[in-house]
């Protein structure tokens, strides 16, 4: 008998070995800003035969969700622990991305095992009282931004560049995205690169026309042309004579001679097209690399609209160049605007593509772009032929021929993705390929201002001679 006892004992203790399991459960919902308290509690999954010999039919089993709740039970399993435990939470601030620290929970439970399982030196609830389990998670605390990932952790629809590793907003909420701004992360040059930019074509739109602010256009235009073009025409007069540019070696002065004292005799909206396709393309830029975080959909549309606004500041750019080249023929004006402006509206139609929009084909976009600005070489071309004894259309092209390379430039940077390449992980915040090719695109638009003032200003120039009674060399 007293054999028979014991092998059921032993059997009884095999079974709450085998069936114990440890259960991790929320006391208190977690709080934006505070930390959650977790306990560890172990509970008995023994089976039936525990209890008795035979197993229990299935009409006799707790169901599944009475099983899983910790309830009081009449009978204490063996392995069951006391109900003394120790909690112990450790909380620590951690650095974390986005302009803020993060708030770090570690929680660390440590169990004790019943008094009986100590009398009996075994158990599976030993082994629990030994464990420590610990439960991790960084949550952007209340006032701070989520945290910043790195390439690898990515979703597939982020990952445009594998050569930047690090410092990556990945599908923030709109409201962090926009506070982001002021925040450091691999698209903060990005964006205050061409939202800065808008502000300032905002503010030559906007601004009184004055030889000031044409001054300022010309010293943001690049020194190589001044350099350039004055040690060429060092001191040279227009040969029609009509012309108040002469003899000019400073190239402010040269934009600025006719901003004063002149009327407006020359309308100025395709100025004003440029300045607003500029703007829209800086604009969207910007928000298309503060906001394409947030998630699929907002990544897809707008780096579409991206994409159309890069089209669009192209299309506006030739307003300027072609009206003020060939005023006075306004078929010539219309045969070359309808032209650039199909050609830009086919772009838009194929960046709008989901499929185009795919980080593989930056090759295609490219070149779609380059060969939209290449197409502005046919009017150039024949505006110089037309303006062949002014200086002031050499000048204006030369700009333009500036412009082009200065444009050429960032798209090959933004193709071959240098100097990242060369040096992952080292330019991911400061001086990648994304960064040059945003700068590149500023100055080729400034570039691109400052010919179209020296077109109007020529214009002024001959209608202020013709208003004056003198023969205008060329018909406006």
């Amino acid at each position: 008998m007293d054999a028979s006892r014991r092998q059921r004992e032993r059997v009884r203790d095999g079974a709450g070995r085998r069936g114990c399991a440890s259960r991790v459960a929320e006391t208190e919902p977690d709080r934006p800003g505070a930390l959650g308290t977790r306990v560890v509690t172990a509970l008995p999954r023994a089976p039936p035969s525990l209890y008795s010999t035979k197993a229990r039919p299935a009409s006799a089993a707790r169901p599944q969700a009475q099983r899983q709740r910790h309830t009081s039970s009449p009978v204490r399993p063996p392995c069951a622990p006391s109900p003394t435990h120790a909690r112990v939470t450790v909380r620590a601030r951690a650095g974390g991305g986005g302009g803020g620290e993060m708030a770090t929970e570690t929680e660390t439970v440590t169990m004790t095992t019943s008094a009986r399982e100590e009398r009996h030196g075994g158990g599976c609830c030993v082994h629990a009282a030994t464990g420590v389990v610990l439960s991790s998670r960084q949550e952007g605390g209340k006032g701070r931004l989520p945290r910043l990932v790195r390439f690898e952790e990515l979703p597939d629809y982020l990952r445009d560049n594998e050569y930047i590793h690090a410092h990556y907003r990945c599908e923030w909420s709109v409201r962090d995205a926009l506070r982001s701004v002021f925040a450091w992360h691999n698209e903060t040059l990005n964006v205050w690169s061409h939202l800065g930019g808008f502000f300032l074509f905002l503010y030559l739109a906007v601004a009184k026309e004055t030889g000031r602010v044409a001054a300022a256009a010309a010293r943001a235009a690049p020194g190589i042309v001044t350099f350039v073009l004055t040690s060429a025409n060092a001191s040279w007069e227009t040969r029609s004579g009509n012309s108040s540019l002469v003899a000019s070696t400073d190239f402010s002065a040269v934009l600025a001679s006719g901003s004063s004292g002149l009327g407006q005799a020359v309308p100025r909206w395709p100025r004003t097209v440029f300045l607003a396709g500029a703007m829209t393309c800086l604009a969207v830029s910007a928000a298309a690399h503060l906001l394409a975080c947030h998630s699929r959909r907002f990544t897809r549309l707008f780096w579409q609209l991206d994409y159309a606004g890069i089209a669009v500041m192209i299309v506006a750019s030739f307003f300027p160049p072609v009206y003020y080249a060939f005023l006075g023929d306004a078929r010539t004006q219309l045969s070359y605007l309808s032209l650039i402006t199909a050609l830009g509206l086919l772009v838009v139609g194929l960046m709008l593509s989901p499929a185009r929009s795919s980080p593989r084909l930056r090759h295609l976009r490219a070149g779609l772009f380059v060969c939209m600005a290449l197409s502005g070489a046919l009017p150039a071309l024949h505006a110089l032929a037309l303006h062949w004894g002014h200086r002031e259309c050499h000048l204006a092209l030369a700009l333009e021929l500036v412009m082009g390379l200065v444009y050429a430039a960032g798209a090959g940077f933004y193709v071959s993705r240098v100097p990242e390449r060369w040096r992952p992980g080292k330019f991911d915040c400061v001086g990648h390929s994304h960064q040059i090719f945003h700068v590149l695109v500023l100055v080729g638009a400034l570039t691109h201002y400052a010919a179209t003032d020296i077109l109007i200003n020529w214009r002024e120039a001959l209608a202020a001679v013709a208003a004056a009674g003198g023969a205008p060399a060329l018909t406006l």
